[in-house]
């Protein structure tokens, strides 16, 4: 009988078991974070299409460049909403790029790919140059006697693919001397090159 008893007992409490607590997960692990895309290739790369491509036109020993970017347009705001509508859908995140990073200025260094010598000038020392009593371009001049004016840059956009490109290039070189304009560049076979003109200006 104490058998039997013992066995009941072994069956009864083979039920009553508490069933196995599962360990909560642990939220100190680190979150991975999305793969960030490295565009500083690309974005001298386009830099150094530009800067080439103006060469041409404007040959010249010294590229003058400003260290940091700067996305102004003589003629106003430019009215994206517009600008986007005449774009092809491929090209038109780069737009929405374009202006998240122009947030803020971004430094620029000199990992051109030009046939010219490149100097920086800083955007502190470009507004003492052309402030009341700088001196203006003949002052300029003076400082960099072999360049063919003042180049700046605004950050360059991308869209997500990597072929299409959105900068802001501006050349200064006179009172009445100069021109700039958003530019569209596409990027194939590796190459970048100007598709569009998003806006111009000449002086």
């Amino acid at each position: 009988m104490s058998k039997f008893l013992a066995a009941c007992l072994i069956v009864f409490t083979g039920f009553c078991t508490r069933p196995p607590v599962r360990q909560p997960q642990r939220t100190d692990a680190p979150v991975r974070q999305p793969q960030q895309i490295d565009v500083e290739p690309d974005r001298y790369a386009v830099y150094s299409a530009l800067l080439t491509q103006f060469l041409v036109d404007e040959p010249a020993k010294v590229l003058v460049i400003q260290n940091e970017t700067e996305d102004e347009d003589p003629g106003g705001p430019t009215d994206w909403s517009n600008v986007k509508k005449e774009l092809a859908p491929a090209s038109q995140p780069a737009v929405d790029d374009f202006k998240a990073r122009n947030v803020k200025p971004s430094a620029i260094e000199n990992k051109f790919s030009v046939p010219a010598k490149v100097m920086f000038i800083s955007k502190a020392e470009v507004e003492r140059l052309f402030a009341e009593g700088g001196g203006w371009w003949e002052a300029f001049y003076k400082q960099y006697p072999k360049s063919a004016g003042l180049v700046t840059f605004s950050n360059v956009g991308f869209n997500s693919e990597m072929n299409y490109a959105l900068v802001y290039f501006g050349y200064g070189c006179g009172g009445l001397c100069g021109r700039g304009g958003h530019m569209l560049l596409i990027k194939k076979e590796g190459k970048w090159t100007i598709e569009d003109r998003l806006s111009l200006w000449v002086s």
